[in-house]
């Protein structure tokens, strides 16, 4: 798979459900330095739907290089929909290295990415194998950069909806005193 021809194809769907006075409305409301098309969650969702009915057998590696591809775009919906694909398809949330979400975390500038990327795909990967992982969310914690911190917040809060087993409310409690 190519992902940056695939990268082209979601950016001219998002283009064809631009809506620029929706634009302007998150724009005000969720201030950011990204360029925003204004398209509702509902709409990327639904791109995502269309884009899985397509590439029913993505292997891990495809999904990865379209989802960093995605994020290094300019625009909200573009990181978006690399959050909404990786949450799709959950079972590769694992094979991420930590080294993606350094990089992904220096270009937060808004909750609703944060959110996003921590409760959906980081509490998930760190889940994947906690002993070893719970670390990065307690670095997160402790980082001065007032995003990262509320990065680790969230990723504490989406460790703790998926795990069933047990939770690490230490770490929530411990994100909620430092964000």
């Amino acid at each position: 798979m190519d992902a940056q021809a695939e990268k082209q194809h979601l950016l001219d769907q998002i283009n064809e459900y631009a809506d620029p006075e929706y634009a302007r409305v998150i724009s005000r409301t969720i201030p950011s330095k990204l360029e925003v098309y204004g398209l509702r969650v509902l709409e990327l969702r639904e791109i995502v739907r269309a884009w899985r009915r397509a590439h029913k057998d993505v292997v891990a590696e495809d999904l990865l290089a379209l989802a960093e591809a995605l994020w290094d775009g300019q625009s909200r919906e573009e990181r978006m929909l690399a959050l909404e694909l990786l949450q799709h398809y959950a079972q590769y949330i694992p094979d991420l290295t930590w080294s993606t979400f350094e990089h992904w975390r220096r270009d937060l500038d808004n909750w609703e990415l944060t959110r996003l990327l921590g409760v959906g795909v980081l509490g998930i990967w760190v889940l994947g194998d906690a002993d070893a992982r719970a670390q990065h969310l307690r670095d997160l914690i402790a980082d001065e950069d007032v995003w990262s911190r509320r990065l680790g917040l969230v990723g504490a809060l989406g460790l703790n909806r998926a795990r069933k087993d047990a939770s690490f409310p230490e770490l929530t409690f411990a994100s909620m005193d430092q964000v």
